[in-house]
Formats: structure tokens, C-alpha cells, sequence
């Protein structure tokens, strides 16, 4: 499904973007790049393969990361976090501006780290799981352990 009815999906990307961006409307004529940096992870639907679809996340800047074939449970790992994302702040409130969808957006995402506790990583909240990697990763490059 496309984020907007009767887009389809490079049209689609570049109306997200302009949601995101402060020029908008212009994004896809002047600002290529706009997007550098951001890693965009899709299935090997014919959409999504397609050369327009590509090229237009190349001119953006983005770089393509197709999931891997019969590995479906990443895009269940997503399409999971999309539901609960609606089920408790997009379906129950309205937003009369961008803006505070924005900053719902922020609020919630900050809420969903301190609080949501993820079974598949025993019962822990995304910040837990963080914090936890991250002295893992100091300790593999330190070659220490540090205490907190």
C-alpha cells in the first residue's frame, strides 16, 4: 500500500519527502539528495525493483536495501511497528497541522523507547536494548569492560 490513494510509489516517496522537508512541494525538481544518508529497506515487489523506483531513490539520495528473499520476518518486524504506531496515535487523534503531527510523531517514538517492553529481547525497552549494545560495542573496541 502507498502512503497517499492514487501514488504510486516513486510519486509516493517523493510526496513522503516533501512531507519531511522544508520545501515541500519542490523536492522533486531541486533537490536532489534531499535524502542522503537514509538507507530505504523494501521488498522484491516488481514496484519497488523497478527502474523509475529506483532511479528516483538514487536522485534522492537514498540508497536501496532490498530484504532478503524468504526472510520475511523483517518486513513483519516493521509492518508490526507501522500497527502499533496507528493502533495508539494515528488512528485515536487528530492532526490539524504537520507540525503536531511531528511532534506527536517525537513524543511518541520517546514514549515507545522508555516504556515498550519487547519480549523478544526479554522483556526489555528499546533504550534497555541500546543501552546494552552500545556497552557491548565499547567493551569490543575498548577490549574493557566499563561500569556504568
Amino acid at each position: 500500500s502507498s502512503l497517499h490513494e492514487g501514488y504510486d510509489e516513486p510519486e509516493t516517496l517523493c510526496h513522503a519527502i516533501g512531507l519531511i522537508c522544508p520545501m515541500g512541494a519542490d523536492v522533486r525538481h531541486d533537490r536532489s539528495g534531499v535524502a542522503e544518508g537514509l538507507v530505504l529497506r523494501h521488498d522484491h515487489g516488481s514496484n519497488y525493483m523497478s527502474g523509475d523506483f529506483q532511479r528516483e531513490i538514487r536522485f534522492l539520495g537514498m540508497t536501496s536495501s532490498p530484504a532478503f528473499v524468504r526472510q520475511p520476518e523483517g518486513n513483519g518486524v516493521a509492518e508490526r511497528a507501522i500497527r502499533t504506531l496507528k493502533e495508539q496515535l494515528l488512528w485515536v487523534r487528530h492532526f490539524a497541522t504537520v507540525e503536531e503531527l511531528r511532534l506527536a510523531l517525537a513524543a511518541f517514538a520517546a514514549l515507545y523507547n522508555a516504556n515498550w517492553l519487547r519480549e523478544r529481547h526479554g522483556h526489555k525497552t528499546p533504550d534497555q536494548i541500546r543501552a546494552e549494545q552500545r556497552a557491548l560495542e565499547t567493551e569490543a573496541a575498548t577490549g574493557f569492560k566499563l561500569a556504568a
